[in-house]
């Protein structure tokens, strides 16, 4: 992660990184927590959405996380729709076998420990899989400081 990424592509394989570099502190299922709750119970959080992968976008294009709607924020350094991100963001996303939501009515799940290997290898094989699924985009998809004006 020296060098500033270009692309959405460059941005979410350093995503990537940062969560192998840092595992302790991916934590997906407080996507939607308050920033209280987040201080109180993660008090060396930096981005302060306890890290979910919205957050870290943020946090690694913007250096900060400021006080606002998270998931808006890297849709649009994405530049995809919300739809597009919703199983990217979801608070779920490591909880269920190949992070894929079950149809409704099946409530069998295996939650890994947050802590654990299982858990951070779900959170990125998730990011991998949403990265494949967009991956003309996002490898196009220059980040707003290399944009020139039309």
């Amino acid at each position: 992660m020296t060098q500033r990424p270009r692309t959405a592509w460059d941005l979410l394989s350093d995503v990537i990184k940062y969560m192998k570099k840092h595992p302790e502190e991916y934590l997906q299922e407080y996507y939607v927590a308050r920033r209280e709750t987040i201080r109180r119970r993660y008090p060396q959080s930096r981005c302060e959405t306890a890290y979910c992968r919205a957050g870290l976008i943020v946090l690694l294009h913007d250096g900060e996380v400021p006080d606002l709607d998270v998931a808006r924020r890297a849709v649009n350094i994405l530049g995809l729709r919300k739809e597009d991100c919703v199983r990217l963001f979801s608070g779920s996303a490591c909880q269920y076998v190949a992070g894929l939501v079950p149809p409704l009515g099946i409530i069998e799940r295996h939650i890994p420990d947050t802590n654990s290997r299982e858990y951070l290898r779900r959170g990125i094989r998730g990011l991998r899989t949403f990265m494949q699924c967009h991956k003309a985009h996002l490898k196009h998809r220059l980040l707003p400081e290399y944009r020139t004006a039309e």
